[in-house]
């Protein structure tokens, strides 16, 4: 029942215009999407059976570096996304 109440006091929903600059949108999904396959081909490249024993738990410096590189490239995508927000966007 209060569900029910809350839902009526609320206002109607207004739909947002659509942004002023659509390249905006394309270019921050390609920077996303572009993220999402280096993560892929990490995770896929990434030694699962040595990395994971216990004698080795180490991934060695080659994955650590790859990891490391998606961290930052993700970063920078965040980074770019409020600079946008700041400015044109």
């Amino acid at each position: 029942a209060m569900a029910n109440a809350s839902k009526k006091e609320r206002s109607e929903r207004v739909e947002l215009p659509p942004p002023p600059h659509v390249w905006i949108s394309w270019a921050v999904l390609f920077l996303y999407t572009a993220v999402a396959i280096e993560g892929a081909i990490v995770f896929y490249n990434y030694p699962w059976l040595t990395a994971i024993s216990i004698e080795n738990y180490s991934a060695g410096p080659v994955a650590f570096a790859s990891v490391q590189s998606g961290q930052i490239h993700l970063c920078c995508v965040y980074l770019i996304e409020t600079l946008l927000a700041l400015g044109p966007g």
